[in-house]
């Protein structure tokens, strides 16, 4: 299904977003996706860290937190060198 324009696909275990012309909006680089936001923002996981990207692939956050709760209404519980 697609959602704002990019679907969630996941090959060897690896999720990336296609859009709706079959292009990679984002390369199967990361082990998690979640839903895209309205502003096509999405957080995503990568070699174990969260991050954050539009479905551009412009980076909006660097891939350096640990998550240790679900996101809830947009917010989470980071992990930092051991501060929250």
């Amino acid at each position: 299904d697609y959602i704002r324009g990019v679907a969630k696909v996941k090959i060897n275990n690896q999720y990336g977003l296609l859009d709706k012309t079959g292009k990679w909006s984002l390369n199967p680089d990361y082990a998690w996706i979640e839903e895209v936001a309205e502003d096509t923002r999405v957080m995503v996981i990568k070699n174990g860290y969260w991050g954050c990207l539009k479905t551009t692939g412009e980076l909006l956050a660097p891939f350096k937190y640990k998550v240790d709760r679900p996101f809830s209404e947009e917010f989470a519980v980071i992990n930092m060198g051991g501060k929250y």
